[in-house]
Formats: structure tokens, sequence, C-alpha cells
């Protein structure tokens, strides 16, 4: 089971920070949140370099001095990064605690959902070609495998703007009422419109009225949020459907469940899946939840 968002306050954020990347719209998106819920942000930075002068691992919070923070650091520039990172959160008046460590960046983060119980883990694609090669080798896909925390994916190329509406990617062979909560708890932190999305592959040839006009009930007296809307249409693939509905609304976000074994399985997997797909032609971030 993956932490709740039911609350109306996210406590606990972490964001994993590439720092030789583009991480200001991680930093940015973090913010928003953390500014609206008054969730405490924990900036988590793991080194590729064997050892941090003597340290196994480095911890930093507002009060501290940062000079010897930064004495320790492998490097003047990731000293200089971190600095610019905290100057922001300060200004912002943001509770943040910062955590610099070595070693591998899956299994160090897996240790941090381990020993602390987060409610969103927010990082960027990392690639310097936008959000292709997604899903290769890429450690927000390889975090969606062995964490059960929901991740905030902010693609590189993206650029941050307010999260006015968001639409949920929803696969209504297997409905799950706690995500669409979880997602309604983001939506509601912004006043956002939310968008529940399904496209029928026309080639299934199906007549789903009526479970759809019965699940759009289940729906609303699930969310409770006046804000909601329903698409269900017909289109020839899935994801020309979603790139089309993503477009014509200007979402802001798209959510999605990691599903194994339904018509949306490999989304995050194969190469050729449909999350990869779409990461290529849109700029937004992606909210995933681990089936």
């Amino acid at each position: 089971m993956h932490k709740s968002l039911l609350s109306s306050q996210m406590k606990k954020l972490l964001v994993p920070i590439n720092f030789n990347a583009d991480y200001q719209n991680v930093l940015n998106y973090a913010l928003s949140i953390a500014q609206k819920s008054r969730a405490e942000i924990t900036l988590f930075y793991v080194s590729g370099r064997r050892f941090l002068k003597g340290h196994q691992t480095l911890a930093f919070q507002p009060g501290n001095d940062l000079n010897n923070f930064q004495e320790a650091l492998p490097s003047n520039a990731l000293g200089q990064a971190i600095q610019r990172a905290v100057d922001l959160f300060m200004e912002e008046n943001v509770n943040f605690t910062l955590q610099v460590t070595h070693g591998n960046f899956i299994k160090r983060v897996t240790d941090m959902c381990a020993s602390t119980t987060y409610d969103l883990i927010l990082l960027g694609t990392d690639q310097p070609s936008g959000m292709r090669g997604f899903l290769r080798n890429n450690p927000a896909n390889e975090l969606l495998k062995v964490v059960n925390t929901p991740v905030f994916v902010v693609p590189a190329a993206s650029d941050f703007v307010a999260l006015d509406h968001i639409t949920y990617a929803a696969d209504l062979s297997d409905y799950d009422p706690k995500v669409i909560r979880q997602v309604k708890a983001i939506a509601a932190l912004f006043d956002a419109k939310l968008s529940i999305l399904h496209v029928n592959q026309k080639e299934e040839n199906k007549d789903n009225s009526t479970y759809i006009n019965s699940l759009e009930q289940t729906i609303t007296d699930t969310l409770d949020y006046p804000k909601v809307n329903y698409q269900f249409f017909d289109h020839e693939d899935i994801l020309s459907g979603i790139q089309k509905s993503v477009k014509l609304n200007k979402s802001k976000l798209v959510a999605m469940v990691n599903r194994h074994e339904t018509n949306w399985r490999d989304s995050f997997r194969s190469p050729k899946s449909l999350t990869h797909k779409m990461a290529q032609d849109l700029n937004v971030p992606l909210l995933a939840f681990k089936k």
C-alpha cells in the first residue's frame, strides 16, 4: 500500500536532486506543493564520489553552518549548487532539511523511504533531450519499481507552471478509489480542475455507456470535489487520445497508475510503452502511482 494523501495536508516530501542537471523546475514544484500543504522538504543528493572527505553522509538544516557543510563536499560546483537551493528555500521560508550521501542512487532513495514515511517523491528525468529515454535506465522509472510512494516526475524540457488543471488517465477496468482520492488531494491543494479521462480504443467496439454512467456516479460519490469532469471517448489508440485530451484541456499534470496486467501493462517498462511515447510529446509532469 502506498502512503495515503487523504489528509488535507501532506507532511513530508522527498526531493532527490541531480545538481548536474536542470533541477530548478523540480525545486519550484516542490516549493509550490510545500507552500500549499506546509509539508517539510527533504532535499536529497547522492554523490557519485565514493567518499565525502571522510563522511558517509552529510546533513544540514537551517540554523547550521553551511560553510562547514560545504567544505566536506567533493566539489566546489556542488557546494555552489547547494548554496543556491538553500538560499531559495530559506527565502521562501519553507521547512526543509538537506542530506548528501554517496552510493547507488536507487538504493539510497529506497533506504530513505524505508526509514521515513514520505507522502510524495519529486524528481526530474535528468535527460538532456527532455523526457526522451524516460524508461531507459532512468532513475524515475527505476524508482517506480521499488517504492510504494507516489512519484511526481518533472520532465527536463518543461517549464514550471501553476497546477490549475490535472488529468487522471484512468483505466476503467481497474478502478482504484484510493488513487482517485490521492489525485483529488493534489487537485484540492491548488483548487485545480480535475479531469477523469478514459480512452476506449475503437477496435474494442464495446458499448460501455451503462458501466461508464455507473462509474461516473461512483467517482463523484468518492471524490466529493466540485471541479471534477469526465471525459470518456473512443479513439484509435490510448496514447493519441490522452495526448489530444491533455493538449485541448491544457492540463498541467497527468496522473497515471503503473499497472502490470491490464490494457496499460508495461506502461512504465517497455521502450515502446504508452508512457514513454506520451512523455516524448507532452512537456508536463507525471504523477505516477504504483499499483
